[in-house]
């Protein structure tokens, strides 16, 4: 009777161990269905995120190519704003700086302009001079790092020391980025000379002591004494600025008993004061503009720096025609249908505008029928 009890005994092993093995088939299958569903999921979140970085690289592309249209000069990452940028329309600037009445509102004017002039890839809202919590952030060369100052050293705070006056972050950056601008409208050479001697900026001896006159020379001398002597003066120690005073003209320097002088101290507050209203009111900006009529002033300065550049581009050209004339005996000739040539482009652009403007006055035959 014995065997009989260890068959059957054999036999329910045998089930139980066929049980695991249909489980572990099932817990198998059901775990390849879960791995393929989420490698599907996997390759939907790749391409989703494939789809995300695609459309934010175009939408970049898109806002890059808008900003380089509007005249704004676009880079991958902010650095530099400490050092003179070429791409900055400087000579622009200051056709325009002729045309303002007020240096401290100029100097406001270019502040913000200089902000708005850069235009980051990787964050749009970023910015070359920005207020970060209780410092002011802006960008060393090179290396793309940030540089964070307190208000004190970058506009003087409420009340300017004369121990680190000129040492303010804001006048660094008049040095380098006004001083390219004035050096299109006054020499300092000039300017040093005429304030030791005494002598009118254009006399016969100052031209042969430094030279013929800029061609904007004449428009900076005719401005105030007042703007003038506060432009030299954001340029610090390094514009030769002369100040005037009630004992005569003085030159800043470092000098304690100069930096303590009250009108020193004036032309300092009032320049600080001006380049941190053109940063820290970049929301109130155009209204400013609006309020101040400073918009004529910018539309003036930028109709005579393209007269200027037609006037150049005539020059350069009259003189290679002279060169060519000189060098080559068909120089004439050449000349000749060269001139010809530029004549008729000139003749055609004017057409085509006076063509496109037609159309656009033009009304409708309905509306003059009307009319009439």
């Amino acid at each position: 009777m014995a065997s009989p009890e260890i068959e059957i005994e054999e036999v329910e092993d045998l089930c139980i161990e066929d049980k695991v093995d249909a489980l572990a088939k099932a817990v198998g299958a059901l775990h390849a269905k879960v791995d393929r569903l989420l490698a599907i999921l996997d390759s939907k979140e790749h391409k989703k995120m494939k789809d995300r970085l695609r459309i934010k690289q175009k939408r970049d592309e898109e806002n890059a190519t808008q900003a380089a249209a509007a005249g704004k000069v676009v880079v991958d990452r902010l650095e530099g704003t400490m050092h003179t940028d070429p791409r900055l329309p400087y000579k622009l600037w200051a056709y325009i700086m002729l045309e303002f009445g007020d240096a401290c509102e100029f100097l406001r004017w270019l502040m913000n302009e200089y902000i708005e002039s850069y235009y980051c890839i990787r964050d749009s809202r970023r910015r070359m001079i920005v207020r970060k919590g209780n410092h002011w952030k802006f960008y060393l060369k090179g290396c793309g790092t940030e540089k964070l100052v307190t208000p004190a050293d970058m506009f003087g705070g409420q009340t300017l020391k004369c121990e680190n006056m000129l040492d303010l972050v804001c006048l660094r950056w008049c040095h380098v980025h006004v001083r390219p601008i004035i050096e299109h409208v006054c020499n300092i050479d000039r300017l040093v000379h005429v304030h030791q001697h005494h002598k009118a900026w254009n006399a016969e001896s100052v031209n042969a002591e430094c030279g013929q006159p800029l061609p904007l020379e004449a428009r900076w001398w005719k401005k105030s004494c007042r703007f003038r002597e506060k432009m030299h003066a954001s340029l610090g120690v390094y514009g030769e600025g002369w100040i005037r005073t009630s004992k005569g003209s003085m030159l800043i320097d470092y000098d304690v008993l100069i930096l303590r002088r009250r009108e020193v101290q004036v032309i300092y507050q009032d320049i600080a004061s001006a380049l941190h209203d053109g940063v820290a009111n970049r929301a109130t900006h155009a209204k400013w503009v609006g309020a101040c009529k400073i918009q004529k002033c910018v539309d003036r300065g930028i109709e005579a720096h393209r007269a200027g550049i037609k006037t150049e581009a005539h020059a350069r050209f009259l003189k290679s025609l002279h060169e060519q004339r000189d060098n080559d005996p068909m120089g004439p000739m050449v000349a000749m249908r060269m001139g010809v040539e530029l004549a008729a482009a000139a003749k055609e652009e004017h057409d085509i505008q006076k063509a496109i403007e037609a159309s656009l006055g033009a009304k409708p035959p309905m509306e003059e029928k009307v009319d009439s």
